[in-house]
């Protein structure tokens, strides 16, 4: 579990960097939309999809070892259980997160300030999580 700090710390991070690499650096698109090819031609296209990487790889070296920690120290006859459980809350927790989500969007917040209210939200969840494995 040494790992899950990074792990949170990480998608925190990448999560403001991703905010940074899309406030005000994309045109607005009207009309078609905005093609691959066309969004990966320019730097911020790019960096905007490594910082998508990032936070998924980040992710799992926070997520994974919380799993498998859950999955060892859980009794045989109670693993099942315990692993449905954890399904249920990630669950909950991603309504949770979309809701908040399009609640924020609908008080006018910009895609690019989502992304940085949630690094915060995250930050804070980081440091709790450090200081609960210490």
């Amino acid at each position: 579990l040494r790992y899950v700090p990074f792990g949170a710390i990480g998608i925190s991070l990448f999560a403001l960097e991703l905010y940074f690499a899309s406030a005000g650096s994309l045109p607005v698109q009207t009309g078609d939309t905005l093609g691959a090819t066309r969004f990966l031609s320019g730097w911020t296209g790019c960096r905007i999809v490594l910082d998508m990487f990032l936070i998924a790889l980040s992710g799992g070296i926070y997520v994974v070892p919380l799993n498998a920690a859950i999955q060892a120290r859980s009794e045989n006859a109670h693993r099942a259980r315990n692993v449905a459980v954890l399904n249920v809350f990630n669950a909950l927790f991603m309504v949770v997160s979309a809701v908040a989500s399009a609640l924020l969007l609908a008080l006018d917040f910009t895609v690019p300030e989502l992304f940085l209210t949630l690094a915060l939200v995250n930050l804070g969840a980081a440091f709790f999580t450090a200081k609960s494995l210490a």
